[in-house]
């Protein structure tokens, strides 16, 4: 198990499968806040806007912003 996590696997298309696998995840992982948040906003224009989803969306703002910041500073290095 210890080879797959550094993807020394025996085999090349193992170790692609298992690096793509990781980015797709990754990928999932930066992305399901936001799906989750339009997901809110859709659900408050119909229903109206409750202290739950104003909290959401307020999380997710500040989410968006760390994201950001975390971009900008990898930019600069």
């Amino acid at each position: 198990m210890e080879r797959l996590e550094r993807g020394a696997t025996s085999t090349p298309i193992i170790s692609h499968v298992y690096q793509m696998s990781k980015k797709i995840n990754n990928f999932f992982r930066a992305v399901y806040p936001y799906v989750f948040a339009v997901f809110v906003v859709l659900h408050g224009m119909k229903n109206g806007f409750n202290t739950l989803g104003i909290a959401v969306l307020a999380m997710t703002a500040l989410l968006l912003i760390s994201d950001i910041v975390t971009l900008f500073r990898r930019r600069e290095k």
